[in-house]
């Protein structure tokens, strides 16, 4: 009797919580035979107590669950609607089409919309540009032509790998290309990418400072999911203004546009797309075309390839036509050969080579003065340099004759 009450209350102590654990006293008490008929309701009613307890936890434990799954559900729904609250907005900013824009209008509120979202849109300044004539340069210098040229797959090709990070290739005929027209054009580049990592990639590219102003993301217009670049923003005349891209999606007034083949192969060395631009870009700025736009809409096509084609075509026939015009006086002369006539520019360019004039290549613009007076300050600019480095050098062999003099 007393080895079966010692385990079945054994038994029963297990069961119950550790805050209801009798202590060793109480144990030998209920424990001894006398006093086990008397104890055992108490020990019933500790059963009961501990078995209310577990139960009130068990139901605490499963509504804390429960709980916990409806704040889950709550906060996916929450996270649902807000997205899709975000992804309406933006639609109906940034696509003046989409139905949402079209209620906003409908509603008046469209201008409030585009006023608040008007910094992620628009570029960070309506003049991107200073005005002309600018501090640096001076001030009897007549505004040029502008040219606008993109830089990924336009000047460079970029890759990146694990082992090295990001690389850049350089198109090849990039030197010439900037050195040139350095000479006739205000050179901008224009990039969607940030300044923190355009900025050193240009820097390193065009060590000769040929390009006058740097634009990056935050000087483009933002419109259907594109950075686009606003022409009308770099506060130059529009018609004056040469913009060279590898896509034309990237640019909003595609009329400027002339639009060159990507460079996606930086093993290619073989590229001479932006060599074959050079003649015609020159003739353009010295001729001083006045309307660009008119000019490349005459060759039928905005494609780089297909202008440069036309291009060479037409001085071919242009030159042909000198030739046979000369042979024919010549004959018609006994001999004589025929002075070239007048009003052909003798420029060092292939056009000049052929007796022809800019008039006959894009046909007739009226010729300002002043003409040429971007290249000559960037040949004044060079001619100084020179001679700051020749009085360097003297001055350096002037320290070293004194030195050796010393030592002797």
């Amino acid at each position: 009797m007393f080895s079966l009450a010692s385990s079945s209350a054994l038994f029963r102590r297990a069961s119950l919580p550790t805050s209801l654990a009798l202590s060793a006293s109480s144990r030998q008490t209920l424990l001894s035979p006398r006093s086990f008929s008397t104890i055992t309701p108490a020990i019933r009613a500790q059963q009961r107590l501990s078995r209310r307890l577990a139960a009130s936890e068990f139901l605490k434990s499963q509504g804390s669950k429960g709980a916990a799954i409806d704040g889950g559900s709550r906060n996916r729904a929450f996270i649902a609607v807000f997205t899709t609250l975000t992804a309406i907005t933006a639609w109906g900013v940034f696509d003046e089409t989409s139905p949402m824009a079209v209620a906003w209008e409908k509603s008046g509120a469209g201008g409030l919309w585009r006023k608040s979202f008007e910094g992620f849109i628009k570029p960070h300044h309506d003049a991107l540009l200073p005005s002309w004539p600018m501090p640096n340069v001076p001030q009897d210098l007549p505004c040029p032509h502008t040219l606008v040229i993109d830089l990924e797959n336009t000047l460079v090709h970029s890759t990146w790998d694990r082992k090295y990070g990001w690389r850049h290739a350089k198109r090849p005929g990039v030197d010439k290309f900037l050195q040139t027209l350095a000479q006739y054009y205000e050179i901008v580049l224009m990039s969607p990418s940030l300044a923190g990592v355009a900025e050193p990639v240009v820097m390193s590219l065009d060590p000769q400072q040929c390009i006058m102003h740097h634009l990056f993301r935050e000087s483009l217009h933002f419109k259907d999911g594109v950075h686009m670049k606003d022409l009308t923003a770099l506060n130059r005349p529009m018609n004056r203004i040469v913009c060279i891209d590898d896509c034309d999606s990237d640019v909003m007034q595609k009329t400027n546009l002339i639009r060159i083949k990507p460079y996606s192969n930086p093993r290619d060395r073989t590229d001479k797309s932006l060599e074959d631009l050079i003649p015609l870009l020159v003739e353009i700025a010295k001729s001083n075309q006045m309307d660009v736009p008119k000019v490349i809409a005459s060759f039928g096509t905005n494609e780089a390839e297909g202008i440069v084609d036309e291009y060479r075509r037409r001085l071919d026939e242009k030159r042909n036509q000198y030739v046979q015009q000369t042979e024919r006086s010549f004959l018609a002369r006994g001999g004589n050969r025929m002075e070239a006539p007048e009003g052909v520019p003798q420029l060092q360019t292939e056009s000049a080579k052929s007796g022809l004039s800019a008039k006959d290549i894009a046909g007739a613009e009226p010729v300002q003065e002043n003409v040429g007076g971007v290249a000559g300050w960037w040949q004044s600019r060079k001619e100084s340099k020179e001679e700051l480095e020749i009085l360097k050098r003297q001055k350096w062999q002037e320290v070293m004759e004194k030195r050796a003099k010393e030592k002797s």
